[in-house]
């Protein structure tokens, strides 16, 4: 086998011509979820020589690469790649490398895509040549949801109508459905590996670093919204747990103060003018906010409008979480000695 780990296939036929979409899943340990959005990806409705699925292997120990070398057998525009550093910033990078298309479509390995996704990834593209594009998000599920549980926590939309995404900070393109144009990602660099999943540790914003650099700092390029544009993102059952939701709001915050750091054009967070003392201050307060505000939606919360507790946590109180993951990376960074 190669040394850069491309499984050979048949087809040479469909290599020939360069596709204009490559789609990047990048996975670790999830064989038979891997395996569902093969399976969506296999049903497209774009013909398979105008896209090539790339399949990268973020060392994972199960049965990941049988599952990939199988479609890989069936279908010749499918090539399997073994990153074996941890890090979906690394996988990420080693899928746009690799990628012949002129963009590079990230999906995530517990996605599923409808029959007419890259179809409409095609449209867009033709339609307004956007550096960078994405759609909205809808959960699906294989297990029972609690009784609290509103399918609202994990749906993205960001807009309800297509065209250059709101310039609002808190707008962001999701990245298990981005499309990125793949001189951009040259150009930038491609994902850092500061940010982002890594193995099982929660890490978010690679993507959305680059989508706020290019939104700042790079003018001239198109960040565009596609509504229609849209895929199913599975929901597991510990993200239905009150304390897996606390810890990414934290990562969340975390990460998104963390990328102010790595890209200088991306305004920095708040309270990044405060020294050390001054955020340690901070953080104290907002844990003192954040215990209340618990203890609130336990006993005194408007029970019409929150009728479980959760609700109120949910929607209130991890915003305190949030904050303290942004004042906790400020704390972290000044005593590394980075100026914010």
């Amino acid at each position: 086998m190669p040394a850069s780990g491309l499984t050979p296939h048949p087809g040479d036929e469909i290599h020939a011509t360069v596709p204009l979409l490559s789609v990047v899943i990048c996975t670790y340990n999830r064989a038979e979820l891997l395996r569902q959005a093969l399976e969506s990806i296999s049903r497209q409705s774009l013909p398979r020589r105008g896209y090539e699925v790339i399949v990268v292997d973020n060392n994972s120990t199960d049965h990941t690469r049988s599952v990939a070398d199988s479609f890989a057998r069936e279908q010749p525009n499918v090539r399997y790649l073994l990153e074996r550093e941890q890090g979906l910033s690394r996988a990420r990078n080693l899928g746009w490398q690799q990628a012949r298309g002129e963009y590079v479509a990230y999906m995530d390995d517990d996605s599923r895509a409808p029959p007419e996704w890259l179809e409409t990834a095609r449209g867009v593209i033709e339609r307004h040549a956007p550096s960078v594009f994405g759609g909205n998000v809808f959960p699906w599920f294989d297990s029972e949801k609690p009784a609290w549980y509103r399918n609202g926590y994990d749906t993205h939309v960001q807009q309800e109508h297509a065209g250059p995404l709101d310039p609002a900070p808190s707008k962001h393109l999701p990245g298990m459905n981005i499309v990125f144009k793949r001189s951009l990602l040259q150009e930038v660099g491609g994902f850092s590996a500061n940010l982002g999943m890594h193995g099982t540790r929660i890490g978010y914003a690679e993507e959305t670093a680059i989508v706020n650099h290019v939104r700042y700092g790079m003018p001239g390029h198109l960040v565009h919204y596609e509504p229609s544009f849209s895929l199913e993102h599975y929901v597991r059952p510990e993200k239905m747990r009150v304390s897996w939701r606390m810890a990414s709001c934290f990562a969340s915050g975390r990460d998104s103060c963390r990328m102010t750091y790595l890209y200088p054009s991306i305004p920095p967070a708040d309270r990044a003018d405060r020294g050390r003392v001054g955020l340690f201050v901070a953080m104290a307060i907002k844990s003192l906010r954040l215990l209340l505000s618990l203890a609130h939606g336990l006993t005194w919360r408007d029970q019409t409008r929150y009728p479980n507790y959760r609700h109120y946590w949910l929607d209130r109180s991890l915003t305190h979480l949030f904050a303290l993951g942004i004042l906790r990376e400020h704390y972290a960074q000044k005593s590394a000695g980075r100026p914010g």
